[in-house]
């Protein structure tokens, strides 16, 4: 983050995100705190299965792509 400002900038930048970075985790731990509260451990691992099924697919779908002919000629280029 700090070699893509000038010298005078990459502090305050650097600071920014530091402080963005931390404060969004500090609201995601306390929301899941309150979404365990509300709704219960089997919801929220019944809410997350879709995401899991999404990612694995993307996973087969990539690693497919990935060992077509037409992937390992345009590696070679």
């Amino acid at each position: 983050l700090t070699e893509t400002y000038s010298e005078v900038e990459k502090a305050k930048a650097q600071a920014c995100n530091d402080f963005l970075v931390f404060t969004l985790v500090s609201i995601a731990s306390l929301s899941a705190g309150f979404l365990h509260h509300a709704v219960g451990w089997q919801p929220i691992n019944f809410g997350v299965i879709p995401f899991i099924v999404i990612i694995l697919l993307s996973l087969f779908w990539l690693r497919r792509v990935g060992d077509s002919p037409s992937s390992q000629e345009s590696l070679r280029s």
